[in-house]
């Protein structure tokens, strides 16, 4: 009895078990399902998705002579996070429409500019609404000055908060009030400051303390630079644009954090340093903040904002007999290197290796 007894147990002791263990197993598999399948089936759904929209917004553009716009709808499909099943066709189709979209951005830009890339490179320009502001306007986005061969990027048309809020405890009094500004049309910008061999290629002069092709030309007056626009035809940012394109879409003091984006008092080791060595800023200009103060095309007024607290539309500061310079510089502590700081000097001022210059164009 006893004997059958215990064969019993055991038989029951396995059933037990072997229930257990496919509990166990089907549990493993629910996990699983939830963990791996599922979400490589909604990946998938979503790339689906994706491509299906860069496609058919790409082929409306196409249809509507947006050669541009309609290489700028694959970018952005190629540049998205994720699954990309359709990478391959996407190249494709986007490579198939490089050439013509050159020659489309070439002809609106050909009396001053050569086109580098018609549309903007997603992986920079990461906002879906400022790549779309971008593409509407229709104008290529990275370009080359003929005259100087300095490399600049479209801004778009748009509107900002200029200056600082009242609980920045960097910011001077003449920041504020803080605004809104409104920047009514599209316009190019320097990628870079301009560099020694820009500004000797145009005027055959060397006037800086720290030499090297690609870092920035200092040591020049709001006065020297006129003659190097005229030679170009360019010019230089108003106040206003200068810190539209440097907020890029940013509402902080800065637009990264500060090591990584500039170099100042803290970083530079007492001199300036070749261009495009820290990250750029979400609209991909480098070097906005610190290296050299930029000037800037408008005349100083201290109390600029005063008068501008509902707003304004294309400031510009034509009175004063000193100039704007921006950005701050290799030699200026953190609170000048900010978005929205304010500096001026003298026109004829050339006495330091810390003023230099980015210049501007309209399309």
């Amino acid at each position: 009895i006893r004997d059958r007894d215990r064969a019993a147990n055991r038989r029951r002791l396995k059933r037990r078990i072997l229930v257990a263990a496919a509990a166990i197993f089907a549990l493993c598999l629910f996990i699983y399902y939830q963990v791996e399948i599922v979400p490589a089936r909604e990946a998938a759904r979503a790339d689906a998705t994706a491509f299906d929209t860069a496609r058919t917004q790409a082929e409306r553009r196409e249809e509507q002579g947006d050669l541009i716009g309609a290489v700028a709808s694959w970018g952005g499909y190629l540049a998205r996070a994720g699954v990309k099943a359709h990478a391959p066709e996407a190249r494709e189709a986007r490579s198939r429409l490089l050439p013509a979209a050159r020659k489309q951005g070439a002809a609106r830009v050909a009396r001053w500019a050569e086109v580098l890339e018609p549309a903007p490179d997603p992986t920079l320009v990461t906002d879906s609404e400022d790549l779309e502001r971008l593409v509407a306007t229709g104008l290529p986005w990275r370009v080359r000055n003929r005259k100087s061969g300095i490399e600049m990027l479209l801004v778009p048309a748009g509107s900002y908060m200029r200056g600082s809020p009242d609980s920045d405890g960097e910011a001077h009094d003449n920041e504020r009030p803080q605004h809104r500004v409104t920047i009514s049309k599209p316009f190019y910008l320097g990628r870079y400051e301009v560099t020694q061999a820009e500004w000797r290629r145009v005027t055959g002069k060397s006037p800086s303390r720290f030499s090297g092709d690609r870092r920035p030309v200092e040591r020049v007056s709001w006065n020297d630079i006129q003659p190097f626009l005229e030679a170009t035809g360019l010019r230089l940012p108003t106040e206003a644009e200068w810190e539209y394109a440097c907020r890029a879409g940013t509402t902080g003091p800065r637009y990264g954090e500060l090591d990584a984006i500039a170099w100042h008092d803290g970083n530079s080791g007492g001199r300036t340093h070749d261009l495009g060595g820290k990250a750029p800023n979400p609209w991909g200009f480098y070097d906005m903040l610190g290296n050299v103060w930029e000037w800037c095309g408008d005349g100083w007024d201290e109390d600029a904002y005063s008068g501008c607290k509902d707003g304004v539309t294309d400031p510009v500061v034509s009175v004063g007999s000193s100039r704007v310079v921006r950005g701050g510089s290799w030699l200026y502590v953190s609170r000048y290197c900010r978005s929205a700081n304010r500096y001026w000097f003298d026109p004829p001022y050339r006495g330091s290796f810390r003023r230099g210059f980015r210049v501007a164009r309209a399309p």
